[in-house]
């Protein structure tokens, strides 16, 4: 058994040493290219630029994260291979941390949904789907559609061109083909809420016409704006577009966790086993007068 547990604590960290090294080239990459992270060299020069700004708000963690896999997995791979009894005792302890990490991430994420008392979207008269910011998590309001974080996500979007598929439409018809299963994100950002009343012009192009109703009381009509750059970014059913989505992933990332939180937890007793095999036999190894 010691032995197994010794060939497959090896061939789980060879295998994470090895997921790590492109994640660890993704995160490095922008230190080497004058800050430009891969893809970002293409479309307009402001694009870019905010595509990278992006990047930025997630490349610590990102490389953090690759770091971490990388040293955990060396750890792993030189405590098994080469029966390092001190490499292995270290990984367990560093392993030990990271399930319970992982526990109160997962409570905490289960907390923020379960707080969640919106019901996602409300449908006009025409069908089409109207986020509000009532009902969500405090906490997840405050800490992404208020503020400076609110900028920082707009910059994400506009550099990602969430709604670069409406952009090359010249009827309201290709714009709903173009946004046939539109997710919450393109719903609230891309376009006008239809209770504004817009006439559709092409691509993002809308008119306000006499049956318009720009002073309608949340803000939104007269927030748009047809650059693609602004749109429907600053819009209240933008924003709990952005709430709506992170709270569907939030219920898929709580059962990822728990699923990931398992591996761990066998990998873990496995790793004991491992440490118990070695640890039993370099006192065998010794010998006594």
């Amino acid at each position: 058994m010691g032995r197994l547990s010794s060939i497959l604590i090896t061939i789980i960290n060879t295998l994470t040493l090895l997921i790590s090294i492109p994640i660890l080239f993704v995160a490095l990459f922008p230190f080497f290219h004058e800050g430009r992270f891969p893809g970002a060299a293409g479309g307009g020069d402001d694009d870019a630029a905010k595509a990278t700004q992006c990047f930025k708000t997630i490349q610590i963690p990102f490389l953090t994260f690759a770091l971490f896999l990388f040293i955990i997995s060396l750890l792993g791979m030189i405590g098994s291979c080469g029966k390092v009894t001190s490499f292995l005792w270290t990984y367990l302890v560093v392993m030990f941390l990271l399930i319970l990490g992982l526990i109160c991430f997962t409570i905490f994420t289960f907390e923020v949904i379960t707080t969640t008392k919106a019901t996602g979207a409300i449908l006009n008269e025409n069908g089409h789907p109207f986020y509000s910011l009532k009902g969500y998590s405090p906490w997840l309001t405050k800490h992404v559609v208020d503020g400076r974080s609110w900028e920082k996500l707009k910059n994400c979007m506009v550099g990602a061109k969430v709604c670069h598929n409406t952009a090359g439409a010249y009827s309201i018809i290709d714009m709903k083909r173009a946004l046939e299963r539109p997710n919450p994100i393109q719903s609230g950002c891309c376009m006008p809420p239809t209770f504004c009343g817009f006439t559709y012009i092409n691509g993002t192009i809308w008119e306000v016409t006499k049956k318009s109703k720009p002073n309608y009381p949340n803000g939104d009509c007269t927030t748009w704006n047809n650059k693609e750059d602004v749109l429907c970014y600053n819009c209240e059913s933008c924003k709990g577009g952005i709430l709506q989505s992170l709270t569907k992933e939030g219920k898929s990332l709580t059962k990822f966790n728990i699923s990931i939180l398992v591996f761990l937890i066998i990998v873990y007793i496995i790793a004991c086993s491992t440490f118990k095999n070695n640890h039993s036999q370099q006192y065998k190894g010794y010998s006594y007068p």
